[in-house]
């Protein structure tokens, strides 16, 4: 009495899957960009380790945002510290106003 044939195996949802696919979903629609996995990983490492990156504000005690230095364009992402996860790509229209917050901080 398995599974039928052909039938995908259900995987667990958990809350740092559907970020990263909600972040893929919005880098591709915003941007034009197909991310893998990898790539966000890498995003997230950038995060953590300060590298490529400049932060902008502080959401909450978990959430922040970032503009992130990433093939050529600067793209600016909300990051979840407590599951080291790229959140959401943000519209190109708030990169002025996030620039400015950039430079205040620095």
């Amino acid at each position: 009495m398995g599974r039928k044939k052909g039938a995908r195996k259900r995987r667990n949802v958990t809350k740092r899957r559907c970020q990263r696919w909600h972040a893929r979903q919005q880098a591709r629609d915003r941007y034009g960009l197909h991310l893998t996995t990898d790539d966000l990983e890498d995003i997230s490492w950038c995060i953590r380790m300060g590298e490529r990156v400049q932060f902008v504000k502080r959401q909450s005690a978990r959430i922040t945002h970032h503009l992130v230095n990433w093939g050529g364009c600067t793209l600016p992402v909300v990051y979840d510290k407590s599951r080291h996860t790229v959140v959401t790509f943000l519209p190109p229209s708030v990169l002025p106003e996030y620039r400015e917050m950039a430079r205040e901080v620095w």
